[in-house]
């Protein structure tokens, strides 16, 4: 087989991708074995990441777990305006300035009553941001920018749906600090070439309280009927190995990455691919997103740049914007393509 360099595998499988967008008919084709295989295996991946959190017998993680502490018996007068959100063991949630801790019980301050709360009743505790006088709920899409990610790690049994450009993924959390992914193009099953995107991270590790450090993978597995040879049925794969820094909060933060492209077929490239990338929330439901790539593709490198806004709920968030490079579209685009995206955590 003809050596292919890994941005011409790209462009044949962006080639591919667009005309399966136009209806043409198409003689049936029935499965081999390796992809019936490969099919079963992505439907199994994502019922059990559709699955209740009680089959994987875990817990979501909760920001602070609330201890007994047998030495501390004196009640100890906590002078504060902190509001603290106090989730019971029934799943009740309660809104209020604890007041008083002692080895057994909490005092909570709410609207102006006082209430006694056994520790061995309570979840969780955690402190609410507020802003403006506004609980401002946590971002629910915090590792990812558009498509690119954060240092941050989902939690242990977190996971969440996303799509950019109707293209599905499911994440999940398998521990604080690594996490599986999976999208699918569905336009490939349809086609009998199928092709799905595996990523592995491992990130969340502090290395300061507003600097954290992450890396890991994404790869693409595809059938080598993407790339024309309708003979060979073979697997092919194509990826990038990444690394990347996050200063900031969930919020508000930026991102320098590296990454170097990977290819069965290729090779490794010895330059890597630059990625800067920020989040700004500055209203409530309301950030500004940026994404940002130097690729390296021949002698003179390739600029993308994106931009966009992202509005939040406090499990989903939805984003549009636009991805715009002087190196491909020239004037043919003032802003750019469109960018549209959503994610859903659960």
């Amino acid at each position: 087989m003809k050596t292919l360099s890994i941005c011409e595998i790209i462009w044949k499988i962006n080639d591919h991708l667009r005309t399966l967008l136009v209806p043409q008919p198409q003689p049936y084709r029935t499965m081999t074995y390796l992809q019936r295989l490969l099919t079963l295996s992505m439907i199994i991946f994502l019922l059990l990441l559709l699955a209740p959190s009680g089959i994987f017998a875990q817990t979501k993680k909760k920001p602070m777990q609330v201890k007994n502490n047998q030495s501390q018996m004196a009640t100890v007068l906590i002078h504060s305006d902190t509001l603290y959100s106090i989730v019971l063991t029934n799943e009740s949630e309660i809104i209020g300035k604890i007041i008083a801790d002692s080895n057994d019980v909490y005092l909570v301050e709410v609207d102006g009553s006082i209430l006694k709360l056994k520790k061995t009743g309570i979840s969780s505790v955690k402190i609410l941001n507020i802003k403006n006088g506004k609980i401002w709920f946590d971002n629910p899409h915090y590792t990812r920018y558009i498509y690119a990610p954060t240092a941050f790690n989902l939690r242990k049994g977190e996971k969440y749906f996303s799509t950019l450009y109707a293209v599905p993924s499911i994440y999940y959390g398998v521990t604080d600090h690594f996490t599986v992914g999976v999208t699918i193009p569905i336009s490939t099953l349809i086609a009998f070439k199928p092709a799905v995107n595996l990523t592995a991270k491992w990130g969340g590790y502090e290395l300061s309280p507003n600097l954290r450090a992450g890396f890991g993978t994404n790869a693409l597995i595809f059938n080598s009927k993407i790339l024309g040879n309708d003979e060979d049925p073979s697997l092919n794969i194509i990826g990038i190995g990444f690394g990347m820094l996050t200063a900031g909060t969930k919020d508000s933060n930026i991102s320098f990455g590296l990454g170097f492209g990977y290819s069965n077929l290729g090779g490794l490239l010895t330059k890597p691919a630059i990625n800067v990338s920020a989040i700004h929330r500055f209203k409530r439901k309301l950030a500004f997103v940026t994404e940002n790539y130097l690729i390296p593709v021949g002698h003179k490198p390739v600029i993308v740049f994106s931009y966009g806004l992202r509005i939040f709920g406090e499990s989903s968030s939805f984003g549009f914007g636009f991805v715009n490079s002087p190196s491909v579209l020239k004037e043919a685009v003032t802003f750019g393509l469109p960018i549209i995206d959503y994610a859903y955590k659960f």
